[in-house]
């Protein structure tokens, strides 16, 4: 049997005062139920009747992650981002308890990133690891000091409304790709020429936010052009008052541009 800490100043927090009481007592049972390395096997049943609530996840997730990513859906588990770091702080290399944590998020593919638990394919590749195709030697290296969290939830709110679904699988993409500044960068001119392109078009079938992150550079380089605006009007080169110059005299323009 597990005992934790609990933040008391969680009664303070308008975040936690403002989830609904079937949200707040699912959050409690998280924290509770999750191992120690903040991840909870998913067994909705179980909850529903540990808890006697009917679990909504779409708004509990919504409700959960408003104004900070909290809880990632990971299919099979559930993580609690911020569980290590308020359980334990800053894992130490003399404690036994620490190493049983180590080793759980080694064995769950998680590593503590600034405090907050990640997926590994958000964390820093081994340079240990050989490289022997062409492919790898050119794909790009992870930047230890960028946070991709950050950058995640800044374009998350860039871009366009409707398409702002599925937001843990877009994360994990997210950290797939973007694994530095300037790759961010150039993934967020991506995001600014698509709205533009969506504007442009009646803001129609935008896509969902995984499945543009999946060709986004397809949209890095393009330009939209505007259908609202007037073809540029030339002098008829056949007219002959102007002599096809589209000028007369005294500096007038010639009636023939159209």
């Amino acid at each position: 049997m597990f005992k934790r800490y609990t933040d008391t100043d969680k009664w303070d927090d308008p975040w936690f005062c403002d989830l609904s009481p079937e949200n707040r007592s699912i959050w409690q049972y998280l924290c509770d139920k999750c191992d120690n390395a903040g991840m909870y096997k998913v067994n909705v049943p179980l909850l529903e009747f540990q808890t006697k609530i009917n679990l909504n996840k779409e708004s509990f997730f919504q409700a959960i992650n408003l104004g900070k990513y909290r809880l990632m859906n990971l299919e099979k588990y559930w993580l609690l981002t911020g569980f290590v770091k308020f359980q334990f702080g800053e894992l130490g290399a003399k404690s036994n308890l620490h190493n049983s944590v180590r080793g759980l998020l080694a064995e769950h593919g998680l590593e503590v990133i600034q405090g907050i638990t990640m997926a590994s394919s958000c964390t820093k590749v081994s340079t240990k690891v050989k490289v022997s195709t062409t492919e790898e030697r050119e794909k790009p290296k992870p930047d230890s000091k960028f946070d991709q969290l950050e950058s995640f939830n800044e374009n998350w709110e860039l871009y366009p409304a409707k398409g702002r679904l599925k937001r843990s699988a877009s994360l994990r993409v997210w950290c797939e790709i973007a694994v530095s500044r300037d790759i961010a960068s150039r993934l967020q001119k991506s995001i600014k020429n698509y709205t533009e392109h969506l504007k442009a078009n009646g803001w129609k079938n935008p896509q969902e936010f995984p499945n543009f992150l999946q060709s986004w550079t397809d949209w890095e380089n393009h330009k939209e052009e505007n259908p609202h605006k007037k073809p540029e009007k030339k002098p008829n080169l056949d007219c002959t008052a102007c002599g096809g110059t589209g000028e007369l005299e005294k500096g007038k323009r010639c009636w023939c541009w159209k």
